[in-house]
């Protein structure tokens, strides 16, 4: 016995049909007696449809806090579609009022820390404390990368970076199972490259260590002004947050992303 398909005037009219089945043994010879052109050949499967891609978990939007004063939050209130990152670093707490507010006026809140210097179990307690949404981990270097145990990252996205654990982080991406921003914290985001990993945006260090600044207004025009770049979702690290959210100029831009 073999799966057959039964072709009649070159139209498939069975498939994968049993060939000692009575009633196939039938319509063959019904088709045969009508002198049509009746053609009877082993039949093939027919491939699986492959599954849809597992749908991309993204990390953009999103502005990475450390310190975190009332000015900022309430110009932070102001803004549409954007997210929060809070530090669960200790010395940068942000109070009940300033949490509630973020929350209250934006898509979501996260938990972030460096889980090499912060201990993973404080981070948990910080994001379930306030009850945030996400937690983020951090991976600027091949000892970070090889701890990252939640389901968002920041970090330094390049074979440099993430050393032996590139391979292995970009595949979680790949598979849905982890979203990742990569951090622009050089001023010059036409010279970043990614080396070929997934990231679902540039975060644009803005103000940071030892009090830089570097004009949110420039940062995007550079991104816009490059082709690789056009259309990637901008983050913003405001490492020196108070500072950046009261700069009038980088104030401007960030209401009009």
């Amino acid at each position: 016995m073999q799966r057959v398909d039964l072709i009649v005037d070159g139209v498939v009219r069975n498939r994968n049909q049993k060939s000692d089945l009575a009633a196939f043994q039938k319509r063959v010879t019904a088709s045969y007696q009508t002198g049509r052109e009746t053609i009877v050949r082993r039949s093939v499967p027919t491939p699986p449809v492959p599954p849809n891609p597992p749908p991309m978990l993204t990390l953009q939007r999103t502005l990475f806090w450390a310190q975190i004063t009332d000015d900022a939050v309430t110009f932070a209130t102001q803004l549409h579609g954007w997210r929060h990152a809070l530090t669960a670093d200790t010395p940068y707490a942000p109070t009940a009022d300033q949490v509630k507010r973020l929350k209250d006026s934006s898509p979501g809140v996260d938990a972030w820390g460096v889980q090499t210097q912060i201990p993973p179990a404080q981070i948990a307690d910080f994001h379930q404390k306030w009850g945030l949404d996400r937690i983020i981990h951090q991976a600027e270097n091949p000892v970070e990368a090889a701890t990252v145990q939640a389901q968002y990252m920041i970090g330094n996205l390049t074979r440099d970076g993430l050393g032996d654990q590139f391979d292995r982080l970009n595949a979680l991406v790949k598979a849905g199972k982890l979203g990742a921003t990569t951090e622009v914290y050089n001023g010059s985001p036409e010279t970043y490259d990614t080396n070929g990993f997934v990231a679902s945006s540039f975060t644009l260090g803005v103000w940071l260590d030892n009090r830089v600044h570097i004009p949110l207004r420039g940062l995007i025009a550079t991104m816009r002004g490059v082709p690789r770049l056009v259309g990637l979702v901008p983050g913003v690290c405001i490492w020196h947050g108070n500072n950046t959210l009261i700069d009038p100029d980088d104030r401007a831009v960030l209401m009009s992303l």
